[in-house]
Parts: C-alpha cells; sequence; structure tokens
C-alpha cells in the first residue's frame, strides 16, 4: 500500500475533507466579518469627527433683524395665497 506523504497535501483521512473545508470556509467568513467590523468602526469614526469639526459655527448665519414686524398692533389678518 501506499505510505500517506507528510506534506501541504496530506489530508489525513479522505473522509475528514468535507469537514476540513467547512471549518476553513467557516474561519475564513470570520475574517471577513472581523475586518469588516474594523472598517464599520473606523468609517463610522471619521465620519463622527468629520460632523464635530465642521460643525464649528453653530447658529444660522440669517440675521434676525431682517423680518422684524415693528408693529404687531396693526395686523389684523394673515393672507396665503397660492400662486
Amino acid at each position: 500500500m501506499w505510505a500517506a506523504a507528510a506534506g501541504p497535501f496530506d489530508f489525513g483521512n479522505v473522509a475528514d475533507i468535507p469537514q476540513k473545508t467547512k471549518i476553513h470556509a467557516l474561519l475564513m467568513q470570520q475574517k471577513k466579518n472581523i475586518r469588516l467590523l474594523i472598517s464599520l468602526i473606523l468609517m463610522l469614526g471619521v465620519t463622527a469627527l468629520l460632523f464635530i469639526f465642521s460643525n464649528t459655527k453653530s447658529g444660522s448665519s440669517v440675521d434676525r433683524d431682517l423680518f422684524l414686524i415693528e408693529n404687531l398692533d396693526k395686523i389684523d389678518r394673515v393672507l396665503l395665497e397660492i400662486s
């Protein structure tokens, strides 16, 4: 009979090949999930930093005196028209 060769193609028992393939696939999926999780955390961190540093000016840039009504007593109705 042939002796089992020790090397990169030595899988031991032939019946164990599907089980080893499943384990290998699960390990590869786990590595992929970890890589994706790290990418998600990094992107969330970059997004948070951009949000914090880009919002340096708080408040509106519209002058409040522009829409100030001087005499509210003269207003007796409000008319909304569709144009």
